[in-house]
């Protein structure tokens, strides 16, 4: 999960005597200040201890404070619009037209669903549901909400007995790394790249593990897709505006398959 996602989740949880309650409220009331801080004056801002906040950060996902200061450095420097990739122009249309762009962003949402229901063939999808039932240990992985597209399936095989891990966080995915083999299996969840984005580093030592790995995607021109065992497209073309709409009905379409295939088949 997002190291954000993982703060909001616990701010919108905790109560406000919870451990790490003080620095997560410091952190979103201050939120520029955090890449310029040391882990020193953190733990006095928020009038905890410098093992506090290491075990904060592990929490959350990160590895170390370095991580997580160069992490906040780059939530700032980022696109505000760019979370729903709107363009300035978009975002004008939404502005001064709401109905029209309400009118074309559903048509937009419409059109990519039917792309998926042209793109995406039931023989791909039993074929990975093989691949997993193969697998000695399968992980998925993902970044922002294609994680929760991986806790769908997850859930999913949850009903047959069978799990299969989610890593959400640095650490969690740098378990994987160490202890998967070519027995395994690692199944990625990519809407546009921005998992590839995010993980460069850690992919990079992925594609060469010799793990065998497997990439769903909307994007229809996905980067170097001979690195994968098997690659599913959700889509011919290219549909940037209207988010994670064909993963979603990909995942729960896998799950009604998956318990089809095992229950019925």
């Amino acid at each position: 999960m997002d190291p954000i996602a993982v703060i909001y989740r616990y701010y919108n949880n905790a109560s406000t005597t919870d451990t790490y309650y003080k620095v997560v409220s410091y952190i979103l009331r201050h939120l520029r200040e955090i890449p310029q801080l040391s882990i020193t004056e953190l733990a006095e801002k928020t009038y905890t201890s410098q093992a506090t906040i290491s075990r904060f950060v592990r929490m959350i996902g990160l590895e170390n404070f370095r991580d997580f200061r160069q992490y906040f450095d780059e939530v700032l420097h980022s696109s505000k619009n760019s979370f729903l990739r709107m363009s300035p122009s978009t975002l004008s249309v939404v502005n001064t037209q709401p109905q029209t762009f309400l009118s074309e962003y559903t048509g937009q949402v419409i059109d990519a669903l039917e792309d998926l229901r042209q793109t995406l063939r039931f023989e791909d999808v039993d074929e990975l549901i093989h691949r997993v039932d193969q697998a000695e240990n399968t992980a998925l992985l993902g970044f922002s909400d294609s994680l929760q597209v991986a806790k769908d399936i997850q859930l999913g095989y949850l009903v047959l007995g069978k799990a299969v891990e989610v890593a959400e966080s640095q650490v969690k995915m740098k378990e994987v790394m160490t202890r998967y083999t070519s027995r395994d299996l690692v199944i990625i969840f990519s809407n546009y790249g921005n998992f590839f984005a995010h993980y460069q580093s850690f992919y990079q030592h992925l594609s060469t593990s010799g793990i065998p790995l497997v990439l769903i995607t909307q994007n229809y021109n996905a980067m170097d897709m001979f690195g994968f065992v098997q690659t599913i497209f959700l889509s011919s073309r290219r549909h940037l505006a209207i988010g994670n709409y064909p993963m979603r009905v990909f995942s729960d379409y896998y799950v009604r398959r998956l318990l089809a295939i095992h229950q019925l088949g």
